[in-house]
């Protein structure tokens, strides 16, 4: 008790000494006579204000005590939302209290046209020393500065406009953000303007977006000529900066599609004195304003009905019919003309005088009696079993009864019709006469027949009246003559005969006797052949034996002569076709002879081939075959030729023709080789020369590029572009690819070999990611070339321009590559980092997709001071000590939070961690019951594809798994497998996959055996970059494509658009570029969203490169439309990208 006391009373006394100190040094006397003074805050504006400026730098008051605390003072500052402070809290320490503390107030530059207003920044007092705890601050009221004024600005302001052509446009957006919803309205002043739409509504969160309006005129029919339209526009809004605001006027040209005109057809017509009339109509060629008249007048030679045209706006375009007659005035004047005059008169300025076309009246003059024969091309000319011809018969003048004309033919002709009757109303209109030759079997030459017209008629005028003659002229079909078939023939001393017809050629009018007659190296059986008119056309034979004289003269002729006897004229002595007769002598030796056309043997790949003749030089006792064989530069047919004892002397022609390959090999040779083979042992492998064929090349060695020019932006590593060969190289080519630097291209050498030189090969170009704003610059990607294939070696490769785009723009980078967790208790790690400083604060929630791991964050905070390094993200395994397998967890990003708008909303990507953990020799100790039940297989691994050039053909392979009996693969175009589909199931471990089309796929596999499946293997990805037909409709469309690869496709010939397809998973803008347009093609790209309608085009001439960017859109699916506008299509290749941004 006692100790307890004493405790109390030390405590007591201890407690008095300290409150006595620090009340000392508090209340020292200071010796300036205000003992105990009141301790202040002061704060001090320069100039007695502060005043900031939005989007300027900022202004600075300072803070200070008045008297030494003694506790810290801790003053925290808290500003609206029209300003930000630094630093946000100011600490007087107790050793340092008199220093003054500067505050820099800044102005929130934010959207809204305000004016100059005020912001407040109030001030928290905190203390241990009660003097100055809770001690009332005065707010510092800033004065600010607006950098944003109300309006509304439109691109362009003038618009030229054709009637009945395409609408204009213009764009319409605000200046800066409205406190409340802008309705613009726009009203127009002019003829026939039309507005799409009506109004525009801009708000808050749109208030900067482009709204596109439509402007069109009406197409009348009214000629007014050019004229002007104004489009005004009035802005109503509850923010009171807005409503009532003036807006530019947009001013609009109209050019009219309408001129005053007046039509006249024909102008030209044939009138008859007393007899026939004519028309001609009249009409408006545009809309008048009021009544337009129209004065016809002629000259006094014709008359019109009507005289006087009235066209009303109503019926402008209605064709009033004007009928023309001939003044009757029996003066003989011959055939004349008359001329129509009009003349216009119109309150409507653009009609009223305007100029009409006349209208040339042509008078057929009162005739008298007579017959009119016209004859085509001047004569008549018909043809023995030919064409017909004919000629026209009218009156010269009305008769005053029928009048029927008779045509009498001989036996040469026939006619139709062979009577006319003519009857006072159409007395004037021709009749057509044909006629016809009368195909007889006589060989009469060309002779004539004469049609004779006979005229009767009740009008005493044309009774009998005088009528030309018509003379036919006759071309005979028939021609006398014999003819021989064939005119030469074959046989052989001692051996085979031969035959040949002869047969007259037309009928003779008597009998024809054909004496034959033979030299005396042949003879024929019959020597004499007669023909009579009853005979004359069947065929008589006659045999030639050749007369074995027993004489070595080698192969030898003989000419059969024809004599001809006939009481006919024609026939008598007429020359008939002498036969040759080819006789082979009986010790003629076995030879063959080659003739080359031209005396050599010309060839051009992929153009002209030429011919060489084959040929025995004697008649072989059976049939030699000649077998034709060529090296692989050429091609010959046929490949062998057959030569009997009948056909031997046939000379025989090879065509040959160069094999179109596509080496680049320059000019060069071709040997054709023949070799024999008979039964005759004369012929069985005689000698044959050999035939040279020299070829002309049609490949050139060349390489080509699939596009001169990328557009990237820093960072990016997906574009590219395919190198490929023009022709087949003899040996490997190496390509060599070199940049300034400012680019990286891999690989660096591009190999072809003769064996896959078709296939063209990837270059990708990638784009250091640094943090220095350096803008738009351009690096070129340069080739050289080396081969020992002298026509490639050092062959000219263009370069391929990249233009890279600074990317300082705000975005989340997460690091690509994790390792995997192998230890129950290993873990691994990711980054997390921005492109650029945010305003504010960047939050990125962290979401795990499995248990098997835990994080050591549950989100990321990026700040202006961090953005750069960023931030690791430790993940652990969270397994237990005899866990083994293999499985990946997915760590999904976002969305980010954050007061910076343009972070806010942000899907960085996701995170795949792949936790492989094996067995080991330390799993020994364990039960064996624990280790290996249920015996379920190891996990496989799935082997990385090679696929370089990202073609859709490829193979999936994995190693074989311990305990595994069968296997099963899936495949997906999500990398959570959320639509995955199983791909194969079996045993194997190679999977051949085909027919991918562009886009992106996953592919996992796992063991299976009787107990259950194992762990999935970790995904391998690959990227398809070529297209895959068909895709020329949307639901035919590649994809989904991946932001900032490059594709490739073609449109060949019939194949007129390709169709691909994105996904947007946040609002954004779409951006394409097509490059690579082959040359003398001419694409068009489109950009469409899923209801197909257009949001983005472009439309450059021909083989230009394509770029159509659209507006912000919202998240969902779109496509991309490849158009082949003309052309006619190529299979050269073109290069295709999109980003969002």
């Amino acid at each position: 008790m006692k100790r307890c006391t004493w405790i109390l009373i030390w405590a007591l006394l201890l407690g008095w000494v300290l409150s006595s100190a620090f009340r000392g040094h508090v209340a020292a006397d200071d010796n300036n006579g205000d003992d105990d003074q009141v301790p202040a805050i002061v704060i001090t504006e320069p100039q007695g204000s502060t005043q900031v400026t939005e989007g300027g730098p900022g202004a600075h008051y300072t803070i200070a005590l008045t008297e030494a605390p003694v506790a810290a003072v801790t003053i925290t500052l808290s500003p609206d939302d029209e300003v930000t402070v630094e630093p946000a809290v100011v600490v007087f320490a107790v050793d340092s209290w008199d220093e003054p503390q500067i505050v820099t107030v800044t102005a929130v530059d934010d959207d809204v046209a305000e004016g100059a207003h005020t912001g407040r920044v109030g001030h928290t007092v905190t203390s241990a020393d009660e003097r100055y705890e809770g001690l009332a601050v005065p707010e510092v009221v800033v004065a600010i500065t607006d950098n944003d004024t109300p309006g509304v600005r439109i691109e362009p302001t003038s618009l030229s406009i054709l009637e009945g052509g395409p609408p204009g446009s213009y764009r319409v957006r605000l200046t800066s953000r409205p406190g409340a919803s802008v309705v613009v309205v726009p009203h127009s002043r002019g003829d026939g303007l039309e507005l799409a739409p009506h109004q525009l509504t801009f708000d808050a969160a749109h208030w900067d977006d482009w709204q596109t309006v439509a402007v069109s005129v009406d197409d009348d029919a009214v000629a007014m000529g050019p004229r002007t339209g104004v489009i005004a526009y009035r802005a109503e809004s509850d923010d009171p900066t807005y409503d009532g605001l003036a807006i530019t006027d947009v001013h609009v040209s109209l050019s009219d599609d309408d001129v005053a005109g007046v039509t006249v057809a024909p102008t030209t017509v044939h009138v008859e004195e007393g007899g026939a009339t004519d028309t001609y109509g009249v009409t408006l060629e545009s809309q008048p304003l009021a009544d337009v008249t129209i004065r016809v007048s002629s000259d006094g030679q014709t008359r019109t009905t009507p005289t006087l045209l009235s066209f009303a706006p109503s019926d402008w375009n209605q064709t009033q019919q004007v009928t023309v007659t001939a003044e009757d005035d029996l003066v003989e004047e011959g055939d004349h003309e008359s001329v129509i005059e009009h003349s216009v008169e119109s309150a409507d300025p653009a009609y009223d005088g305007l100029a009409v076309q006349a209208v040339t009246a042509v008078i057929a003059d009162r005739r008298p009696p007579g017959v009119r024969i016209r004859e085509s091309v001047g004569s008549t000319r018909v043809t023995e079993g030919g064409p017909s011809d004919s000629y026209t018969i009218a009156l010269r003048s009305m008769p005053l009864s029928n009048v029927v004309i008779t045509i009498d033919a001989d036996s040469e002709v026939t006619v139709q019709p062979s009577a006319i009757t003519f009857r006072p109303w159409d007395w004037d209109e021709e009749v057509t006469v044909t006629v016809w030759a009368v195909d007889d079997d006589v060989a009469e030459g060309a002779h004539t027949s004469t049609l004779r017209h006979t005229a009767s008629s009740n009008d005493p005028r044309y009774q009998g009246i005088e009528i030309a003659d018509v003379v036919v002229s006759i071309t005979d079909n028939d021609a006398a003559g014999v003819r021989v078939s064939p005119t030469s023939v074959q046989v052989a001393e001692g051996g085979a005969t031969a035959t040949y017809q002869v047969v007259l050629e037309s009928r003779p009018t008597a009998d024809v006797t054909v004496r034959i007659v033979t030299d005396d190296q042949a003879r024929t059986q019959p020597t004499t052949l007669i023909f009579g008119p009853a005979t004359w056309s069947t065929s008589r034979s006659v045999t030639v034996t050749a007369e074995d004289d027993g004489v070595v003269e080698g192969d030898h002729q003989s000419t059969i002569r024809h004599i001809v006897e006939s009481n006919d004229g024609v026939y008598d002595g007429i020359e008939v076709a002498a036969v040759t007769v080819a006789i082979t002598d009986r010790t003629t030796p076995a030879g063959v002879h080659i003739v080359e056309t031209g005396s050599a043997t010309h060839v051009t790949e992929g153009g002209a081939g030429d011919t060489y003749t084959v040929v025995l030089a004697s008649r072989p006792q059976a049939a030699a075959t000649i077998h034709i064989t060529t090296d692989a530069q050429t091609t010959v047919a046929p490949s062998q030729l057959v030569f009997t004892s009948g056909n031997w002397r046939d000379a025989r022609v090879v065509a040959v023709s160069a094999v179109d390959d596509r080496r680049a090999e320059g000019d060069h040779a071709s040997t054709i080789r023949h070799r024999s083979t008979s039964a005759d042992p004369a012929y069985d492998g005689i000698s044959i020369r050999d035939v040279v064929a020299f070829i002309t090349d049609n490949d050139r060695a060349g390489v080509s590029i699939s596009t001169h020019h990328i557009d990237m932006v820093e960072g990016d590593d997906g574009a590219g572009y395919t190198l490929a060969l023009e022709s087949e190289p003899a040996t490997e080519v190496l390509v060599r690819v070199s940049t300034d630097g400012l680019t990286v291209a891999s690989p660096s050498e591009v190999r072809f070999t003769p064996t896959d030189w078709q296939t063209p090969r990837w270059v990708s170009i990638a784009v250091d990611d640094d943090a220095n704003p350096q803008g738009t610059r351009v690096s070129t990607v340069r080739h050289s070339v080396e081969s020992g294939d002298v026509h490639y070696q050092a062959v000219s490769v263009d370069a391929v321009s990249v233009t890279v785009y600074d990317n300082d723009r705000a975005d989340v980078i997460v690091s690509s590559r994790v390792e995997p967790i192998t230890t129950p208790d290993g873990s691994t790690s990711f980054s997390v980092r921005l492109t650029s400083r945010p305003r504010g604060d960047v939050v990125i929630p962290l979401h795990i997709s499995s248990d098997l791991c835990r994080l050591d964050l549950d989100a990321v905070r990026l700040t202006r001071d961090t953005w750069q390094e960023g931030v690791q993200v430790m993940v652990s395994a969270n397994v237990g000590a005899f866990w083994r397998g293999e499985a990946q967890v997915i760590i999904a990003l976002g969305p980010t939070s954050s007061s910076d708008p343009h972070y806010d909303g942000r899907d960085p990507e996701d995170v795949v961690v792949t936790l492989r953990i094996e067995r080991s020799t330390q799993d020994v100790w364990m039960p064996l019951a624990v280790r290996l039940w249920p015996p379920l297989p190891a996990a496989p691994a799935l082997r990385a594809v090679d696929n370089p050039q990202g073609l859709g053909d490829y193979s999936v392979s994995w190693d074989a798994a311990d305990g595994a009996d069968s296997y099963v693969l899936e495949e997906a175009t999500d990398a959570s497998f959320a639509d995955g589909q199983e791909l194969y199931a079996g045993p194997g471990t190679t999977q051949a996959v085909s027919g991918r089309g562009p886009g992106r796929y996953y592919y996992r596999v796992a063991a299976t055996n009787a107990w259950g499946q194992s762990a999935w293997s970790a995904a391998v990805v690959v990227d398809v970059l070529w297209e895959r037909e068909p895709n020329d409709t949307a639901t035919e469309a590649n994809g989904p494509l991946l932001d900032g690869i490059t594709y490739c496709g073609a449109l060949a010939v019939g194949d007129v658009q390709d169709y691909y397809r994105l996904a947007m998973g946040a609002a954004g803008r779409i951006e394409v570029w097509l490059d690579g347009v082959p040359a003398g093609q001419n694409y068009d790209l489109v950009v469409r969203d899923a209801a197909l309608q257009l949001v983005g085009y472009s439309a450059e001439l021909g083989d230009a490169s394509e770029h159509a960017r659209t507006e912000t859109l919202p998240a969902g699916t779109y496509y991309i439309q490849v158009y082949q506008r003309s052309g006619g299509g190529s299979p050269e290749p073109y290069a295709l990208r999109f980003s969002v941004r």
